[in-house]
């Protein structure tokens, strides 16, 4: 088939309307008192852009194009100031300036539009001004046809160019389609209305050089439709061909359909460059979305089908895991049409359905998909006749790259096609190099309890959540010796200074991660990769070089301390100086005597320490002054001043000691300040 097509370049405008006294910084102070009125320059500027050819759309707009007759500006401001709808000629816009008169200094919303000759409006635009003072600044409408409902029409003209067409039996039928649901929509948009039919006597003239056959629609609703055009012998169905119509508002959109003898009674062509990207921060707890793209190289499809495996990780299906094996294992395919995969809007498939088509004419199609699952895809197209060969996923080598999209698709009615949600958004592709490490569709959640601990990913960022969470895309290395190519390398907690990640808990290292199912293990082993290959994974954090060494059996920490943490293990000392050498005076269940008028002596605890403990608290009364790490010998807490002592009656000195798995031995003592 060969299709010619005229008039194809669609409008992609943007206007700028350009005030004196107007900028853009939203976050300037209102002001107050009177206002004033003034001049205010400004200019209007349109810039025009291009198409994919395979669309019928409207020509070109041109600044002193008959379609825009004017254009009219409104507006509100905070304080309640309206601006009635003005009118500016296109006269008035010569050479891309306007002049707008008597705008009183406020901020205001305003909306541009541009009109026919009948006063539709046809493009629109809205931008704030913060009019703060007379200085020269200005504010820009980007205007598009985006919500705006003004009937649109079109004439397409049907022309068959070549020598296969039977007068006496061909039909064909025409009209408008959703091109997500496919739904038919008749001649004007409107759902569920039945195309139009043409008889043999009529369709003749498909091939008529002199007349063809044009197919027209008025007070068509804007937006974008496949324009589908089926061919019967009698009842059956042996050539279909399509085009995607854009229908601006208030706009005509000519153009022509070029068909010939190669639709009839053939299968499409084969979708090419097929892709599959990670559309990233689209992580939402346990899903993602993923973009599929392919290059339309038809234009007989009625849609496409879309196949996707789902791996298991297991010996018999391993071998299989190359992105270009053949699809055949019917127990782990499903197979998705335009129809069905809207139908993964709803909670019945583990998949759901975010935007996009695998509808006649569509290229991109976004799903969202569990983690801790591994697919690959395939894709085919498809019509009346037959099925076009399967296409495996050819390799992605984007990193980040920003999707882009047509803007002159932006109408009410095919925003959700262009996938506009992601506009802002980046892409990673999915490789499929077998000589290197290669990625399948997946994404694994890998989640980190630090069972109390401080995680610090830089030297000014610390993660202060129960549990840290990473998304890594499974890769599986060919080229690897050992169980490496089946696993994902862990988060790797760093031991220097200046290195990060770091993690900590009561100021004990982090020692390893360890399976849950292990955490009450003697010496559970240490995990560094994901065990269950692509599948999601929960770690948790142990701490301290014995961690998870210590036997404690059936002893309970109240037995524990009284065995291992004696009151003979804390001594305790004052002096007139808060220094290290301070005088042997004991201050264990003593009274401290202070001279009368002095504010303070200094106390320092000692603990003989024990290797069962990592760390030592010291609390004096109600208030936690301090923790320290195990020694080898003894710890001395940092000297204290004893005004923090009560100063009647006896104040308590308790001491806790901690093993490296949390558990808690306390001891206490008492110290009476004296004058």
């Amino acid at each position: 088939m060969v299709k010619k097509l005229k008039g194809v370049v669609a409008l992609l405008t943007a206007a700028m309307l350009i005030f004196a006294g107007c900028n853009n910084l939203v976050n300037e102070a209102t002001v107050t008192g009177a206002s004033y009125t003034s001049n205010y320059d400004g200019t209007v500027s349109i810039f025009l852009g291009q198409v994919s050819n395979r669309t019928l759309a409207p020509t070109a707009l041109t600044v002193d194009g008959a379609e825009i007759a004017k254009y009219v500006i409104v507006g509100e401001s905070q304080k309640g100031y309206t601006l009635a709808a003005t009118d500016l000629t296109v006269a008035d816009v010569k050479d891309g300036k306007a002049k707008l008169e008597g705008v009183q200094l406020d901020d205001w919303n305003f909306t541009l539009y541009a009109a026919d000759s009948n006063g539709n409006y046809i493009l629109s635009g809205t931008s704030t001004c913060n009019m703060k003072s007379a200085d020269a600044s200005s504010v820009t409408f980007n205007l598009s046809s985006y919500g705006l409902t003004t009937a649109g029409s079109y004439d397409i003209t049907i022309k068959y160019t070549g020598s296969a067409w039977n007068d006496d039996k061909y039909s064909f039928t025409w009209g408008l389609y959703d091109n997500i649901t496919g739904e038919p929509r008749g001649t004007t948009g409107t759902l569920n209305t039945a195309p139009t039919t043409v008889a043999s006597a009529d369709a003749k003239d498909i091939h008529k050089t002199d007349t063809f056959y044009k197919a027209s629609g008025t007070t068509v609703t804007p937006g974008s439709y496949v324009f589908g055009v089926y061919i019967y012998n009698g009842t059956d169905v042996i050539g279909y061909a399509s085009d995607t119509l854009i229908v601006e508002p208030g706009r005509k959109t000519t153009a022509t359909l070029e068909l010939n003898e190669n639709i009839l009674q053939t299968i499409p062509l084969a979708p090419t460059g097929f892709i599959a990207q990670k559309i990233d921060e689209s992580v939402n707890g346990d899903f993602y979305d993923v973009r599929f793209a392919w290059t339309d190289a038809s234009d007989n499809e009625e849609s496409f089908e879309l196949i996707l495996r789902e791996f298991e990780d297991t010996a018999a299906t391993w071998a299989t895991f190359d992105a270009g094996a053949t699809i055949s294992d019917t127990t782990y395919v499903k197979v998705y049409t335009y129809s069905s995969i809207l139908e993964l809007k709803g909670a019945t498939d583990r998949i759901k359905y975010v935007a996009g088509s695998l509808y006649s004419g569509s290229s991109e199609l976004v799903l969202r998909f569990p983690t801790g699952t591994l697919w690959d895809a395939q894709i085919r197209s498809k019509n009346s006749i037959g099925t076009s060969a399967t296409v495996a996923r050819s390799a992605d080598t984007a990193v980040a790259t920003a999707l882009e999209y047509d803007a002159t698709l932006d109408s009410a009615e095919s925003a959700k096609t262009t996938l506009n949600a992601y506009d802002t958004k980046k892409v990673t592709g999915y490789g499929v190099s077998t000589a290197a490490p290669f990625k399948h569709i997946s994404l694994v959640k890998i989640s980190y309890a630090l069972d109390g601990g401080r995680l610090k990913t830089g030297s000014s960022e610390t993660f202060s959540g129960t549990t840290y969470v990473e998304y890594k895309v499974y890769d599986k290395n060919t080229a690897a010796t050992d169980d490496d190519d089946k696993m994902i390398k862990l988060l790797e907690i760093k031991t220097a200074a200046d290195a990060y990640p770091q993690l900590t808990r009561n100021n004990i290292a982090f020692s390893k991660w360890i399976l849950p199912s292990t955490a009450n293990e003697t010496a559970p082993a240490p995990v560094t990769y994901n065990t269950n290959t692509y599948k999601n994974i929960l770690v948790v954090a142990v701490y301290g070089t014995t961690s998870g060494d210590i036997a404690i059996g059936t002893v309970t920490i109240q037995a524990l301390a009284a065995a291992s943490f004696s009151d003979s293990d804390i001594t305790a000392y004052y002096g007139d100086s808060p220094t290290t050498a301070m005088s042997t005076n004991d201050a264990k269940n003593k009274s401290i005597k202070i001279k009368r008028g002095d504010s303070a002596q200094y106390v320092t605890v000692t603990v003989a320490t024990n290797t069962l403990f990592k760390y030592y608290s010291l609390h004096v009364g109600d208030n936690h002054l301090e923790d320290v790490n195990y020694a080898e010998t003894s710890v001395n807490f940092s000297n204290f001043s004893t005004d923090k002592l009560n100063d009647s009656g006896a104040t308590c000195i308790r001491v806790d000691a901690y093993t490296a798995g949390g558990e808690k031995a306390s001891q206490t003592f008492y110290i009476t300040k004296t004058n």
